[in-house]
């Protein structure tokens, strides 16, 4: 069981290290609790069936001991899972991320609030954001991107009020 632990505990401390980056988004950690939450369920299927290739210590444990895991591990490991995922998937009590123009603004329906309706319409049209996207390397880095321009833009040498 520590071996089993040991590798469940490493696999989140992996994820959660990805997690730990300044361009990392909302959007991001959904898509990696909800990638985790997947994983786990691959997890649980393949100890159900015998295969313990998912957990690498526990797997060089049983193979250097010449055993099968023992049917009370597998269920504590398939218990396990289950409390793992349930709790990864109430981080965001199940919801999804509704603002999909946030991936793609050039792509999606205008229909956020009013006032994000007429700015995003504007920008839409706007050729010089479509090329700035186009050439993105992230989703973060084109915002930030944006972010730095309209910072500018309302710093006070630009605005016409000292």
């Amino acid at each position: 069981m520590l071996a089993y632990l040991t590798d469940a505990f490493g696999h989140i401390n992996e994820m959660n290290l990805s997690l730990q980056n300044r361009d990392v988004t909302v959007s991001d950690v959904k898509d990696k609790l909800a990638g985790l939450t997947v994983r786990i369920g691959v997890w649980q299927a393949r100890i159900k069936e015998g295969p313990t290739t998912s957990f690498p210590l526990l797997n060089k444990r049983l193979k250097i001991n010449r055993i099968e895991l023992p049917d009370n591990i597998k269920t504590y490991i398939m218990e396990h899972l289950e409390i793992v995922s349930a709790e990864f998937r109430s981080c965001f009590n199940g919801e999804t991320l509704h603002a999909s123009w946030l991936r793609d603004p050039f792509k999606t329906e205008i229909g956020p609030t009013p006032e994000e309706s007429e700015e995003l319409a504007e920008f839409k049209v706007s050729n010089a954001m479509k090329l700035a996207f186009n050439n993105k390397t992230d989703d973060s880095s084109f915002w930030l991107s944006l972010h730095d321009s309209v910072v500018d833009s309302l710093s006070p040498q630009h605005s016409g009020s000292q």
